[in-house]
């Protein structure tokens, strides 16, 4: 929604390239820095600690980790922002509709999520080794929806600068709410706790830092593929960044919340040394994300022009913007399912607490990456970057597999894997399926955002019905359990 409002209201050009950038930044620096890679560290150790009733340690680790990221990202933070002309000027920006002043002082506003945010997303991995997972998605609800507010009432006063306060004015509330319930219900807050010489913490942080540099190159992918669309065309950034989007939706609204939950499991599991159960939820989990995703390939292969026509073509996004935005989704689904997979395994390396051998695959698929978008970008232009994304996704999900399969957790395909055949078979069969009724669903497809959608939502809805009904005739899932695993997700 926030993403329809902003190219509703600025389309594709040097002013959503200069937020997207400038949001970026800082955003790469928490990797950079280690922030965000705490993510999954968090909540892997603290479930473990938890599950052995560590608690006096349990709350040492948090408030010094807590104390360390507000520390640095404030230090990072104002070096920035002291340093941003300098920054700004590096990059390829006309300045044609935004000053130089106006993308400094931006830049500047937006350096200070570096610290809201990496404390908000540190809260949000402690909570899931508690098994809240609403209190985190609730708080980022609110951070968008000040967002999309800030559009709606301010743009037309401040421009584009009212996104810019938006996010940090939501973000910070998303940490207020997720630090005040902590700090009053589950772990005790020291505000003096700053010991990085303690046993425990220091623990936690050898266990995080090989994964520093593949978080790191992870970021500088995604900010390079921006830049290097800076210098292809105007608004290729904003392009890149909405289909970026809505290809990771499916993986925002189900994947994720599925592995916060399975992570902590996955870690009490090794705690404990429960491998049959391990293995049973790897299992699990894999075919529940294979089925996910597969079906929503298929869909949008078939319907990614329609449905970037229906979300942004209004205001001031044109439909040539619409048609280079749907190309590159297109070039997103060859591999989003691979890029799903690598998520997965990348949590399930983070439960075995098998950090250095993810950071070694990682750092190499990434650097790939780098190297992919430079060379494709040259021939292909923005679409040769969203080829490279695709390729390497399917390089880094292969890699993991290969060394999961042949040094952690031995199994058989033929015998655990006949079912994600199941699913591939389905996926492939609804493909054929949307192509056939495309022709009748996309005739007089209208643009009104509210129409349109519900339009896209007679295949999408019919194609589900008989997506479940595929898969339960295969004996992959029984409607009873789809339908239980629905209520259980609406209930948190």
């Amino acid at each position: 929604v926030k993403d329809m409002v902003l190219a509703s209201t600025f389309g594709l050009g040097e002013l959503t390239d200069t937020y997207f950038l400038a949001f970026q930044m800082p955003h790469t620096l928490m990797y950079l820095i280690g922030i965000i890679l705490l993510r999954g560290m968090a909540s892997s150790v603290f479930s473990g600690m938890i599950a052995l009733e560590q608690k006096k340690e349990l709350s040492i680790i948090f408030s010094t980790i807590l104390n360390g990221i507000f520390i640095t990202t404030s230090l990072v933070s104002i070096i920035s922002i002291w340093q941003m002309p300098f920054i700004i000027g590096l990059l390829p920006f006309s300045f044609e509709n935004i000053t130089f002043e106006n993308t400094v002082f931006m830049a500047r506003v937006l350096f200070v999520i570096l610290i809201v945010f990496g404390l908000s997303d540190y809260l949000g991995s402690v909570l899931s080794a508690f098994r809240n997972f609403f209190l985190h998605g609730f708080s980022m609800i609110v951070a968008n929806l000040c967002m999309i507010a800030s559009l709606i009432f301010f743009a037309g006063k401040w421009g584009i600068l009212s996104l810019a306060y938006g996010t940090v004015f939501g973000f910070l509330l998303s940490f207020l709410i997720q630090f005040v319930f902590i700090s009053r219900t589950k772990i005790q807050y020291i505000l003096r706790s700053f010991n990085l010489y303690l046993p425990p913490v220091r623990s936690f942080i050898r266990k995080s830092m090989p994964l520093l540099v593949v978080s790191s190159l992870g970021q500088i992918s995604i900010l390079l593929s921006y830049v290097l669309a800076l210098y292809i065309e105007e608004g290729m950034a904003s392009a890149l960044s909405y289909a970026g989007k809505l290809n990771e939706l499916s993986i925002s609204l189900f994947v994720v919340p599925l592995l916060t939950v399975l992570l902590p499991e996955f870690a009490r599991d090794v705690a404990v040394d429960r491998l049959s159960d391990l293995k049973k939820r790897i299992r699990f989990g894999a075919e529940v994300i294979a089925a996910i995703i597969v079906f929503w390939v298929a869909y949008l292969i078939v319907y990614n022009n329609e449905v970037i026509d229906t979300l942004f073509l209004r205001g001031e996004f044109t439909s040539n913007d619409s048609l280079i935005t749907s190309r590159i989704l297109l070039i997103y689904m060859f591999g989003l399912c691979f890029q799903a997979g690598y998520l997965f395994l990348s949590f399930i390396f983070f439960g075995m607490q098998k950090t250095k051998t993810l950071a070694v695959i990682g750092s190499f698929s990434y650097a790939i990456n780098i190297i992919l978008m430079i060379i494709l970008s040259k021939y292909f232009g923005v679409y040769g970057i969203a080829w490279a994304t695709s390729l390497s996704s399917v390089i880094y999900c292969s890699l993991l597999f290969i060394t999961l399969k042949t040094k952690y957790i031995k199994f058989s395909l033929l015998k655990h894997g006949h079912n994600l055949l199941k699913i591939i078979g389905s996926g492939i069969f609804m493909l054929i399926i949307f192509y056939m009724i495309r022709p009748i669903i996309t005739t007089g497809i209208i643009s009104t955002a509210f129409y349109g959608i519900g339009q896209l939502a007679i295949p999408g809805i019919f194609g589900l019905l008989l997506y479940l009904v595929l898969l339960n005739t295969l004996n992959v899932f029984s409607l009873k359990d789809v339908l239980a695993g629905v209520w259980n997700y609406i209930n948190g």
